[in-house]
């Protein structure tokens, strides 16, 4: 069974924070990584990628700079 589930966010080690949205094997998941259309991207990543479950306070500086760089962009008002 895998560590992480489908839907958990995840620190990575690159720094980044992802959703995890698919898991296909024990330890290989599809994860969503970015803010707004700009940056967003899939990426497929191994456990060895991943430091822990990202915490509350992450997710919510997370939250902030994507809400931030989609007023920026014109799609938020």
């Amino acid at each position: 069974m895998a560590k992480y589930q489908q839907y958990e966010s995840v620190l990575l080690r690159d720094g980044q924070i992802g959703t995890i949205v698919e898991v296909f094997e024990p330890d290989f998941y599809l994860v969503d990584i970015g803010h707004s259309p700009k940056d967003w991207d899939n990426i497929d990543i191994t456990e060895a990628d991943i430091l822990r479950k990202a915490t509350k306070e992450e997710l919510e500086r997370e939250y902030q700079e994507s809400m931030r760089q989609l007023r920026e962009q014109g799609i938020l008002e």
